[in-house]
């Protein structure tokens, strides 16, 4: 699906909403950063193609 969008109006829209477009770190992002961290080093992984559990647990 696409969407179309008049260039007057996307340039409007971008000058209103100018303050979320850019690399602002916010407490929701260190909170997912944290919580797939969290997820990620406490979840059992089985043998995958012969690479053992341990190596892809905590190297890939």
């Amino acid at each position: 699906m696409r969407l179309y969008i008049e260039k007057k109006d996307l340039e409007h829209l971008l000058e209103n909403k100018s303050e979320y477009i850019g690399n602002n770190i916010t407490w929701d992002t260190i909170f997912a950063a944290f919580s797939f961290l969290l997820s990620a080093l406490t979840a059992n992984y089985d043998s995958f193609f012969m690479i053992p559990s341990i190596i892809i647990k905590y190297f890939l």
